[in-house]
């Protein structure tokens, strides 16, 4: 079990780093910092915020390959607060990578892609 949980997180930081828009920032950070006048600190924080939903995002698309989920199933599985988890959900809804659909007690959500 903590294998198989290892294995998806690995997973989701691999896709994380296939991200245009990780890639994107990571070309643009000299830039950034040296012309448009942001602090190293203040780039690296960003990166650091950017990279950590990335890989939480790719971490619930994982938990949703294995089929329909609540919030609370997906925060329970991946010991991540429920409002967290709900964040990402409706960030990748916009995205049109998840739906929602009515569960009994709880919203259920599920992968498009």
């Amino acid at each position: 079990m903590e294998q198989e949980k290892l294995k998806k997180g690995f997973e989701a930081m691999l896709d994380s780093f296939r991200d245009r828009r990780i890639r994107w920032l990571v070309g643009k950070g000299k830039i950034l910092v040296e012309k448009e006048g942001m602090t190293l600190e203040k780039y690296e924080k960003l990166m650091e915020n950017i990279l950590q939903a990335e890989i939480e995002r790719k971490m619930i698309i994982h938990e949703l390959k294995d089929g329909i989920s609540t919030v609370s199933q997906i925060s329970q599985r991946l010991k991540m607060p429920p409002k967290r988890v709900f964040e990402h959900l409706m960030a990748l809804k916009r995205l049109n990578v998840v739906g929602i659909s009515e569960g009994e007690e709880e919203l259920e959500f599920q992968l498009l892609l």
